[in-house]
């Protein structure tokens, strides 16, 4: 199911001192390696660290907004529930390459929406760009010219919403580190 709107972006939705609060609280645990879905750690698609939060006050801030934005983009895609909280940390030279947050494959439910939320300002490192694959171009555009790519993706606080089946990556790290969450969305499979 395509859509007419490839993502949006809630500005500022979430106030610094509760980015600082979901950065405090997953430093508290212990990170893990990323994983690429059912494959395991494959640092050729992903070099990241992680943690998984499910803190009821976060899906609080999140989950009114998510159902609003849904209707607002006109996805209406039928969403039932979160998954985990997925912090991610990506440090000098990591980088998540392109990938989609859901698959055919899932037997009674899939996800749908995809949220991520910068955790820190912009200016704190250098590379580490969310960059989505717009598939309304024509087969025949350079590949360059479907690559949607923000300064608003970068920014403290905004919340960047687009449908998990949009192939989508982040960039390589040339400098700082990167703090983001990534909330899934997830509803009865497509029709």
């Amino acid at each position: 199911m395509l859509t007419e709107n490839l993502y949006g972006v809630s500005h500022k939705y979430l106030p610094d001192t509760i980015c600082d609060d979901v950065v405090r609280r997953a430093k508290e645990l212990q990170t893990e390696e990323g994983c690429v879905g059912s494959v395991g750690v494959d640092k050729k698609t992903r070099d990241s660290r992680l943690v998984w939060l499910s803190d009821p006050w976060i899906y609080d801030w999140i989950t009114p907004a998510v159902r609003e934005l849904n209707s607002f983009l006109k996805w209406n895609f039928d969403i039932l529930f979160p998954e985990n909280i997925q912090f991610t940390k990506y440090s000098e030279n990591q980088f998540y390459n392109w990938h989609t947050d859901s698959t055919p494959k899932d037997e009674f439910n899939t996800r749908k929406i995809s949220v991520v939320i910068p955790l820190v300002d912009s200016d704190q490192y250098e590379g580490g760009n969310l960059e989505l694959f717009d598939y309304a171009f024509k087969p025949d555009s350079k590949k360059e010219e479907r690559i949607v790519s923000r300064e608003d993706f970068r920014q403290k606080g905004n919340m960047i919403l687009f449908p998990s089946y949009v192939w989508h990556r982040v960039t390589k790290i040339t400098k700082g580190e990167r703090l983001s969450m990534v909330i899934w969305y997830r509803g009865e499979k497509f029709k």
